[in-house]
């Protein structure tokens, strides 16, 4: 069958789209062979991407023999792709050591337009007796909890604080004892 026959299906659809002649529709149907289409590597880059940042509650454990596990690191088992999960998580961070480890200035330098944030700090940002690691709730905890959220969305990106995961503590009636204090987000 010939492109500019009437009876190509491609030439008709493109003639009588555009009400266009035979020859001009045979060159735009050509056309088309040529247009780029993106490859799984360029649309997988244009994905979005969840990072996640925190402390042990959410960090990855490599060791499967021992039961201890971060939520971050079942996460992933719940995320759609082409979307796909970054867990930066570290056991034993606060929010300031993140910061002051350049944690977050690697994590900012590979944020892109349209990736998520999830940040949960609290549990050692309150530890009053570790000033490298102390940062007081109603002062530098929630000043770099600001910080997260105003960077992230700079880069286009779409933060996401989520509250420390609750210590599992009873006093001695087995009535709940609340840790997190003022630390919630």
């Amino acid at each position: 069958m010939q492109a500019n026959s009437p009876q190509h299906p491609q030439l008709i659809a493109v003639k009588s789209l555009l009400g266009i002649s035979n020859k001009l529709a045979a060159c735009l149907a050509l056309g088309a062979l040529f247009v780029p289409v993106p490859s799984r590597a360029e649309e997988s880059a244009k994905a979005p991407v969840i990072h996640m940042i925190g402390d042990s509650t959410m960090a990855d454990k490599p060791k499967l023999d021992l039961p201890e596990r971060g939520w971050g690191q079942l996460f992933p088992e719940f995320v759609i792709a082409p979307a796909t999960v970054d867990n930066r998580a570290l056991n034993g961070r606060s929010s300031k050591t993140f910061i002051a480890e350049k944690h977050w200035e690697k994590l900012l330098d590979s944020l892109k337009p349209g990736d998520w944030v999830i940040l949960q700090f609290g549990h050692n940002d309150q530890k009053a007796d570790k000033p490298g690691t102390y940062a007081a709730a109603d002062g530098e905890y929630r000043d770099n909890l600001r910080k997260f959220v105003r960077e992230t969305r700079a880069k286009s990106a779409f933060p996401i604080i989520a509250t420390p995961v609750v210590r599992r503590r009873w006093d001695a009636d087995g009535k709940f004892i609340d840790t997190l204090g003022d630390y919630p987000a």
